[in-house]
């Protein structure tokens, strides 16, 4: 697994699930951090992964994220509390599914879909008042797995 790909999954398992404590509460470390200069070999696209898999979409102004995890679910994460609402959008063969988080900084409940292994969907992350979108960033393709 690629170290970004690990990292972006204990982030969501802190962000979800509260494991691994929140950012900036890390221990300070011994000695220098050194980059991942290695890329991936077999060996780690033939080890099966425990944890989940997600693609996190930018959104406006770093205001809210929208989420996709591997098992078909769709969160919309609030990242300022401006009182205004995260919102996630997913298209599927036109028809698109929306999500607002009207509840504060941080993951609202999931939209839960499903689609076959392999389906192409778009993503993208938006901020919105009362039943209104107010700013979206461009969609995004991400794989159903």
């Amino acid at each position: 697994m690629s170290g970004s790909k690990f990292a972006l999954t204990l982030s969501l398992c802190g962000l979800l699930f509260g494991c691994g404590g929140q950012p900036g509460d890390e221990a300070p470390t011994q000695g220098q951090e050194t980059p991942d200069t290695q890329g991936p070999t077999t060996e780690d696209t033939d080890r099966p992964v425990s944890a989940f898999a997600t693609d996190v979409i930018p959104g406006p102004g770093g205001a809210s994220d929208a989420l996709f995890t591997d098992d078909d679910n769709l969160y919309a994460r609030d990242n300022s509390a401006d009182g205004l609402a995260a919102v996630a959008q997913l298209n599927f063969n036109g028809q698109i599914f929306t999500l607002w988080n009207r509840t504060g900084v941080g993951n609202g409940p999931p939209l839960n879909l499903s689609f076959a292994s392999g389906t192409i969907l778009s993503v993208r992350a938006c901020i919105g008042s009362g039943q209104s979108l107010m700013s979206c960033n461009g969609w995004y393709t991400v794989v159903a797995r």
